[in-house]
């Protein structure tokens, strides 16, 4: 009937209006993905003599280094270009004066003196340990995904030794003042958002084919 059409369609509505604005919601949580691609055209260089502030981040000045897998036998897991703990200080880490969500980061074992685990540490704007991860092994010259998802901290540490690696290191900001944008950041949206856009273009597919 007329009436009953009526009520499918404004039903497929409703869904459509609350699931956009649901993603509309979460726009904002975005992760973010350091890559440290473009930074430099050396093969290995001080991460902090040109780029402190990489991401928003202040970074450990003694150890973070930046190293191409063209010249070293470590691959990087994207791009060419990834982090290393050379020779730098256990723990070691990076902090920021916004609080932040650490997701997680790409790790593996430097092809000399790798420690055999490491594990990530996260404290608050107090300098207070809130969250840690287990004990992760590393594997020399192989990228494995360290999973944190840590909440609202301003630091996260690397506890373990020197001779690691850490490439796309994956975060989302967690302020009313986001940290600063980077050319070379990589900004892709959540996955939650991905399925809450997907679900509202299904629910206007059903509208359209309901008035058909």
């Amino acid at each position: 009937t007329v009436i009953g059409r009526r009520t499918e369609m404004k039903k497929w509505f409703t869904v459509l209006v609350v699931t956009l604005t649901i993603c509309m919601m979460n726009a904002k949580a975005e992760a973010v993905i350091l890559d440290f691609e473009g930074l430099t055209s050396s093969t290995a260089e001080s991460l902090v003599s040109n780029n402190q502030g990489y991401g928003g981040f202040i970074w450990d000045t003694l150890g973070w280094y930046l190293y191409s897998d063209t010249s070293y036998p470590n691959p990087a897991h994207s791009g060419h270009y990834g982090l290393v703990n050379n020779y730098g200080a256990n723990p070691i880490g990076l902090s920021s004066a916004s609080p932040f969500d650490f997701t997680g980061a790409w790790v593996s074992g430097w092809y000399f003196n790798s420690p055999q685990q490491i594990k990530a540490q996260g404290f608050d704007a107090g300098d207070v340990l809130i969250a840690e991860t287990d004990w992760f092994p590393l594997v020399v010259s192989e990228n494995h995904f360290l999973e944190a998802n840590f909440e609202g901290i301003s630091r996260v540490n690397f506890v373990g030794g020197q001779y690691f690696t850490v490439d796309d290191f994956t975060f989302n900001e967690n302020s009313e003042d986001p940290l600063p944008e980077e050319e070379n950041n990589n900004v892709i949206p959540e996955p939650a958002t991905m399925l809450l856009l997907g679900s509202g273009l299904l629910g206007f597919a059903g509208l359209r084919k309901k008035r058909s």
